[in-house]
C-alpha cells in the first residue's frame, strides 16, 4: 500500500483559521475591558464616586 493511498484518518479535528483568530480578537477585547474596569474600580475606591468607562474600539 503506498503512503498515497492510506486510510490512516486524523486523531483530531483542527478548526479553521478564522475562529481561532476570532477567538483571539474577542479574548485580547475582553482582556482590555478587564482592565480598564479594575482601574476604574481603583479609581473608584480612592474618589469615592462612580467612574465611567471609555468605549472601547479596534480603531
Amino acid at each position: 500500500m503506498s503512503l498515497l493511498t492510506s486510510s490512516v484518518q486524523p486523531t483530531r479535528s483542527v478548526p479553521p483559521v478564522f475562529t481561532i483568530t476570532w477567538r483571539a480578537w474577542v479574548d485580547l477585547l475582553a482582556g482590555a475591558r478587564g482592565v480598564l474596569l479594575a482601574e476604574a474600580g481603583l479609581q473608584s475606591s480612592t474618589e469615592g464616586r462612580k467612574i465611567e468607562l471609555p468605549a472601547l474600539s479596534l480603531n
